[in-house]
C-alpha cells in the first residue's frame, strides 16, 4: 500500500539525509522502503547522502580536503590518530565518516601531519586563526 509522506517525515529526511544511516531513516520513517526514502531524497533535490552530511566528512573527502593520498587518512584511522565510524547508507554505500566538529578539532591538534597550504581557503566553511597562520607557515 502507497503511503503519501508527511510535512513531518520529509522535514526529517531533509535534516537527517546524509546524517543518519538509510536503515535509521526506514525505522524512523514507519513502513518506507529503503527505495522509497532514496526516491524521495532524490525528488527533494536533496544530492548524494555523503555530500549532504553537515554532521560528516568522509575519509575520502578529508583526505581530498587535506591534498593527501585517501590511504594516509585511512592509516591514521587504523592507527587511531583520527577517530572515525564506519558508517553505512546501504549494502552499496559504505564509509568512514569523522564528525565534523571532531575534524576541526583534529586539524587544530594535529597540526603537524599535514600541510596546510594544500587547503583551499574556506573550504572548512570558516577560516579558523589557527589555520591561516598554520598555511602561512606551509607556504614557507
Amino acid at each position: 500500500m502507497k503511503r503519501t509522506w508527511t510535512d513531518d517525515e520529509i522535514e526529517y529526511l531533509k535534516e537527517s539525509w546524509g546524517n543518519v544511516s538509510i536503515n535509521t531513516l526506514k525505522k524512523k520513517l514507519n513502513k518506507k522502503t529503503i527505495e522509497a526514502i532514496k526516491v524521495k531524497a532524490t525528488r527533494l533535490g536533496l544530492g548524494g547522502a555523503k555530500t549532504n552530511s553537515f554532521k560528516y566528512i568522509t575519509a575520502c573527502q578529508a583526505s581530498k580536503l587535506l591534498g593527501v593520498d585517501r590511504h594516509k587518512v585511512l592509516r591514521w584511522i587504523k592507527e587511531g590518530k583520527l577517530k572515525a565510524k564506519f558508517q553505512t547508507l546501504s549494502k552499496a554505500q559504505k564509509w568512514w565518516c569523522i564528525e565534523y566538529e571532531y575534524f576541526i578539532e583534529w586539524l587544530k591538534n594535529n597540526q603537524s601531519l599535514y600541510d596546510a597550504s594544500k587547503i583551499e581557503e574556506y573550504s572548512l566553511g570558516y577560516e579558523y586563526d589557527w589555520l591561516i597562520e598554520k598555511r602561512f607557515r606551509d607556504k614557507g
